[in-house]
C-alpha cells in the first residue's frame, strides 16, 4: 500500500492545534525508533516504507500549511526568537518610559 497525500484529511484549524499535531507525530515517530531499537515492536519494511511516506507527507503539509516546528531543533529556535522579541519589546518599553 502506498501513501497518497490527496487521501488526507482536511488537517487542523489553527497554527496551535497544527503545531500539537505536529508535535505529537514526531514524538511518535521517535517512540517508534526506540521501540524498534530495544526490540520491543517492529514494523515490517511495507508498514516502516509506509509510516514513514505518510508521517513525513504530513509534517511536511502542516509546515507548508501553517509554518509548524517539525523538529526539535526548530521548536529551539523558534522559542529562542520569542524570548529574544519579547527582551527587544522589553528593552524598548524601558527606553521610551523615563
Amino acid at each position: 500500500m502506498t501513501y497518497n497525500p490527496k487521501t488526507m484529511d482536511t488537517g487542523p484549524g489553527s497554527r496551535s492545534e497544527a503545531q500539537r499535531k505536529a508535535d505529537r507525530i514526531r514524538v511518535l515517530r521517535e517512540e517508534l525508533q526506540e521501540l524498534e531499537r530495544q526490540k520491543v515492536f517492529e514494523l515490517t519494511p511495507e508498514q516502516r516504507s509506509h509510516f514513514d511516506q505518510w508521517s513525513q507527507a504530513k509534517l511536511s503539509e502542516l509546515a507548508a500549511r501553517y509554518d509548524v516546528d517539525t523538529t526539535v531543533s526548530q521548536k529551539r529556535g523558534s522559542w529562542g526568537m520569542r524570548i529574544a522579541s519579547t527582551l527587544g519589546v522589553l528593552a524598548v518599553c524601558a527606553a521610551i518610559v523615563p
